[in-house]
């Protein structure tokens, strides 16, 4: 079985499947599979990414500046409808092949993707959780990480709104400040997984 995560900039998702992690199931993570994607370092890529980005994109080492582009891409639509572009395929690829190492296994499966029903994967999924939380407290969450309103309102906008993904979602995890509240949530939803 494999559960998808998803959720707006700053909701807890990470978190949430931290929790899956720790109760025993095996994770996978949209974001970290970009990393892997930046960190193989394919020459097409690369030369992609410089030459619409420009020079500053990658170091000489091959490194993608991440923050630079995320500056660029959650500024402008059509940076990001681009950045798409370039890592879909090899996205696309590592995701269905965790979706594939799920539906051979007896083991309990989660996977963080923010794009999970923009991209339509919830049809390769057995269950699906929206985590969502009210704009001050992940205003708060973001501020620990370094981001503002205003960047957090830029990546809303280049999402489905957080109420869209409640809707369709099989279950919702609010994460507000209580972290107990958050774990009470998710152990009600691990038993039904599990039982």
């Amino acid at each position: 079985m494999i559960t998808g995560i998803t959720g707006g900039f700053g909701c807890g998702k990470s978190t949430v499947l931290a929790l899956f992690q720790e109760y025993g199931a095996t994770v996978f993570s949209a974001d970290r599979f970009c990393h892997e994607i930046y960190e193989e370092k394919n020459p097409m890529l690369l030369k992609k990414i410089s030459g619409y980005f420009g020079n500053d994109a990658v170091d000489s080492n091959g490194n993608i500046n991440r923050k630079l582009i995320a500056q660029r891409v959650f500024s402008c639509p059509a940076d990001m409808d681009f950045l798409n572009s370039v890592l879909a395929v090899p996205l696309k690829e590592k995701i269905l092949s965790a979706i594939s190492d799920a539906a051979n296994s007896d083991y309990l499966y989660a996977i963080e993707i923010p794009l999970l029903f923009e991209e339509h994967y919830e049809t390769m999924l057995d269950k699906t959780i929206t985590v969502a939380a009210p704009d001050e407290a992940r205003i708060r969450f973001l501020a620990q990480r370094g981001f503002d309103a205003a960047e957090m309102k830029k990546r809303d906008a280049c999402q489905m709104p957080l109420s869209e993904k409640i809707k369709l979602a099989d279950y919702v995890i609010i994460n507000g400040s209580d972290e107990e509240f958050l774990k009470e949530q998710f152990l009600n939803i691990w038993k039904d997984l599990t039982r």
